[in-house]
């Protein structure tokens, strides 16, 4: 049986839950869904209590306390990761032991990791100097005012410079953790747990907080919702606006003055869209062939893809997946057609 890898979750209260409970379920996950359960989880509290606060009004019980691990040196010094979680309401009002804890012992740790705030904590204790950071993306420009020597990235979903990992905002700790788990062991894992979790699409650091999706599903037409998730499960279709028409039972005219009102473009410029979106996506995160991705994304030839791809990116589909693997840590398996 081999030993567990220890992973730290560090937490200064209040927090928020999903921050906490997204990481915790991912490694549960993965020791359920293996032989040998590769993860052991120590949930510690900054403050000197056993009952951990959060935003929600509710709190949950820890395991330890940094008081009480500081008392028993040595407790952690073979733990492998450390995360590090916070909350809005304790921006600015950490426990100096927690952050001179970090200091002492940031060495040991092969990994250190922030979900949401819990890079503001990070950051105050100094580690991060130099670094390139992220966080939820209403507060980057705060943390940029607070911390003038760490280098704030608005636009990924999570980052990793070296050994320092952050995500931006509460679910993408699922999304960080999951690449941290594909990391240790492999992309079947990773994505069983995503399976379990039922999450629709896995998000690579390379995936922008400003989300075109979330943008596009703002409107009250629970129909027109309900098209644009068909659309993203079916690129791979011959898209015609009377096969979308027809889907919504209305008029082709009826249709493109729908789409106009509700999302302000077109019915074939939104497919297109997604079909980019999601041929920058496979790039990113596959090893998959260009024909394989032209298929796959609904695009007629790899020529067709390459021409659009182009026009909006401004990049060769080449050198787009030879930056965009430079990124994050992590790559999924090669997958054939």
């Amino acid at each position: 049986m081999k030993h567990p890898r220890s992973i730290a979750l560090l937490c200064f209260p209040p927090v928020d839950i999903l921050d906490v409970a997204g990481p915790l379920e991912v490694f549960r996950l993965a020791n359920l869904l293996s032989r040998d359960p590769p993860y052991a989880v120590t949930v510690i509290n900054a403050r000197d209590e056993a009952m951990l606060e959060t935003e929600a009004g509710v709190s949950l019980s820890t395991h330890a306390t940094v008081a009480q691990l500081s008392s028993h040196r040595g407790r952690l010094e073979k733990t492998d990761t450390l995360i590090v979680t916070s909350g809005l309401s304790a921006i600015n009002c950490y426990p100096t032991d927690a952050l001179d804890w970090i200091v002492r012992h940031q060495d040991q740790f092969r990994r250190i990791c922030s979900v949401c705030l819990g890079a503001f904590p990070l950051a105050a204790s100094g580690v991060l100097d130099g670094r390139r950071v992220t966080t939820h993306w209403r507060l980057l420009d705060l943390l940029s005012s607070l911390h003038q020597t760490i280098d704030v990235d608005e636009s990924p979903i999570w980052v990793k410079d070296e050994k320092f990992y952050s995500s931006a905002g509460l679910s993408t700790g699922i999304d960080l953790t999951l690449s941290l788990v594909e990391e240790d062991l492999g992309h079947k894992l990773a994505n069983d747990i995503a399976k379990e979790m039922v999450l629709y699409v896995r998000r690579s650091a390379t995936h922008s907080q400003n989300s075109l999706h979330l943008e596009r599903q703002n409107t009250p037409n629970k129909r027109l919702q309900a098209l644009q998730v068909w659309l993203l499960e079916n690129l791979d279709k011959h898209l015609t606006i009377e096969r979308l028409a027809e889907r919504l039972s209305v008029s082709r005219r009826t249709l493109i003055r729908l789409f106009h009102a509700e999302l302000k473009t077109t019915p074939g410029q939104h497919i297109e869209t997604l079909r980019l979106d999601a041929v920058a996506r496979y790039l990113a995160t596959t090893d998959w062939s260009l024909e394989y991705i032209a298929s796959k994304s609904g695009f007629a030839s790899v020529d067709v893809m390459r021409r659009a791809f182009q026009k909006k990116h401004g990049v060769p589909l080449a050198t787009y997946r030879q930056t965009a693997k430079a990124a994050p840590p992590w790559r999924t398996d090669a997958v054939t057609s």
